[in-house]
């Protein structure tokens, strides 16, 4: 009776248990980006600094979508924008898997963010958990890359959670900058959603974020298509809490069908959403803007997760995106620079202008800070935001 009532225990335990989260979910390895015309997103990206381009033209992914067999021809290339490998694929039309119904549904963006998984055995252990918290493989599919099998999961975690949840195996490592190189560096990933706040608000305490100080300029006696970034540190240095960065005031209401819940079921941290009140300083379109908004954070990788829940009014670069798109999903990177305004030049000489701008805390100040959003979406569906602070 002792041995059943243990048992019984350790099931019941099993059941509330928060879900344990891999050690290396904290490491992003790169991200899948899938487009419609890899030609014409690469050269404009390649203008803003992707660059140790390794191309796989013709490539051939064989494995299973949605549990049937699927055989995907494709044309990708793979690169690095300073600090984050990013991976773009152009699928074949007139087929059926993952890389084509997000086409179909969302056009441009990124598909997934992928973890390394570091053997075959810790990727079934990883598919059984998955599946035991109800979320299954969308897709799996092995491709030959370097003359080795390169395999690719992906999770059926973009519906409830916003973005696939990707894992990859047997890839290989890109060139990292060498010394002295040019080179950027990518703070965050930043969703926008429509209903993120999470149960746990109530009791949540306010994160942190990191200090966005950094170099990024563009341009130079290289050409007009050619970018240059110069990282100023190897760390990223904390940034002042969010109250300072966005006025914030308390945590917002719980909700239903909340996305921060769901990946906190799955293992990741929860993010509570605060409300963010406006300020005078900002900008949409080079008009004045006055924006309330809900956002959250999220920093169990190396990047932070950013999640904002706007209103479709007044008009702002959130709600475009989510009129656009007619989907939820990753709306911008956020990349750190040292001299924003000679950054936003560099830009304009490409062809891009600001989308949306602001600021936090005492401009100029230790722990302030400003930002600008770029139009770069017409080229991949996503925006660039540039950040400076002080």
């Amino acid at each position: 009776m002792t041995i059943l009532r243990c048992l019984a225990c350790a099931l019941l335990l099993a059941a509330v248990c928060p879900a344990q989260l891999p050690d290396y979910y904290k490491t992003v390895n790169r991200v899948t980006w899938v487009v419609e015309n890899i030609d014409r997103v690469r050269a404009a990206w390649e203008a803003m600094g992707l660059s140790g381009i390794r191309e796989y033209p013709n490539i051939e992914l064989v494995g299973r979508y949605r549990g049937k067999p699927v055989t995907i021809y494709a044309w990708q290339i793979t690169g690095r924008i300073g600090n984050l490998t990013v991976e773009m694929i152009q699928p074949a039309e007139g087929q059926a898997n993952a890389y084509t119904d997000f086409l179909s549904k969302h056009g441009d963006g990124i598909l997934s963010i992928v973890h390394e998984v570091p053997s075959r055995e810790a990727l079934e252990q990883e598919i059984r958990r998955m599946k035991a918290k109800g979320a299954d493989v969308l897709q799996q599919v092995t491709v030959q890359q370097e003359h080795r099998p390169v395999t690719y999961t992906y999770f059926d975690t973009e519906p409830a959670g916003k973005f696939v949840l990707g894992l990859v195996s047997g890839a290989a490592a890109l060139r990292r900058p060498a010394d002295g190189e040019a080179r950027a560096t990518v703070s965050h990933f930043g969703w926008v959603v429509r209903d993120a706040p999470s149960k746990e608000l109530a009791s949540a305490t306010e994160p942190d974020r990191a200090t966005e100080s950094s170099f990024w300029s563009i341009g130079g006696p290289s050409g007009p298509a050619q970018a240059s970034k110069e990282l100023a540190s190897a760390t990223e240095p904390d940034r002042a809490t969010e109250s300072s960065f966005w006025s914030i005031g308390g945590p917002s209401g719980p909700a239903q069908a909340s996305v921060s819940a769901y990946w906190q079921r799955l293992g990741l941290p929860p993010f509570p959403m605060q409300h963010a009140t406006p300020r005078a300083d900002g900008r949409y379109r080079g008009n004045p803007l006055s924006l309330a908004f809900e956002v959250g954070f999220q920093r169990h990788a190396q990047f932070r997760y950013e999640w904002v829940s706007p209103p479709p009014n007044p008009p702002n670069i959130y709600a475009d995106f989510l009129n656009k798109h007619n989907a939820e999903g990753i709306q911008h990177i956020g990349m750190l620079v040292d001299d924003l305004p000679k950054s936003i030049a560099a830009f304009e000489k490409l062809g891009y202008q600001v989308h949306q701008a602001g600021a936090w805390g005492d401009v100029g100040k230790p722990g302030s800070g400003q930002y600008a959003y770029m139009d770069t979406a017409s080229f991949g569906g996503v925006s660039l935001e540039l950040i400076r602070s002080y």
